[in-house]
């Protein structure tokens, strides 16, 4: 997890057995990490499945909850919310996260339609912010690409 998304390159396939089923990812879930700095991500239909370590909390939806998970994630992504999580874990030398902790977390609740169109308007920009790394590194790679070539041609 970084920058409120799942790094797929940093995933690792693993042969386990006996494992929790509520362990894995399931869609609508937001993963918190543990520990600082508290990154957290929503979990789409593409990342179901994933085996949660001892390093992320699982935060899921009741059917009572007055939060949408997209909101809950993008909340917690924020500086003020991670400071705040920062202020209430404990530890000497790390300072872990417990879930009571996010529960004793004071979070604006605004109307279910406000909830929907900003997780949306953060889905949307996480899009935009992947498009960006691939423009950036397609761009990088055609520039040494050019430059090579330029150089080839010269020797």
């Amino acid at each position: 997890m970084a920058d409120s998304r799942i790094d797929d390159a940093q995933l690792v396939i693993e042969k386990v057995s006996k494992v929790k089923e509520e362990l894995f990812t399931r869609e609508g879930d937001v993963i918190i990490k543990a520990s600082t700095p508290y990154d957290c991500v929503y979990i789409d239909k593409e990342h179901e499945g994933l085996l949660v370590t001892s390093f992320g909390l699982i935060l899921r939806s009741t059917s009572e909850s007055l939060v949408d998970m997209r909101y809950l994630a993008l909340f917690l992504g924020l500086e003020q919310a991670n400071t705040e999580l920062q202020n209430m874990s404990k530890g000497m030398t790390i300072q872990l996260l417990k879930k009571r902790d996010i529960g004793d977390l004071m979070i604006p609740v605004p109307s279910t339609e406000e909830q929907a169109r900003l997780g949306a308007l953060s889905e949307g920009v996480q899009r935009y912010k992947e498009l960006c790394r691939a423009i950036s590194e397609k761009s990088n790679v055609l520039l040494q690409s050019e430059f090579a070539r330029i150089v080839q041609a010269i020797n």
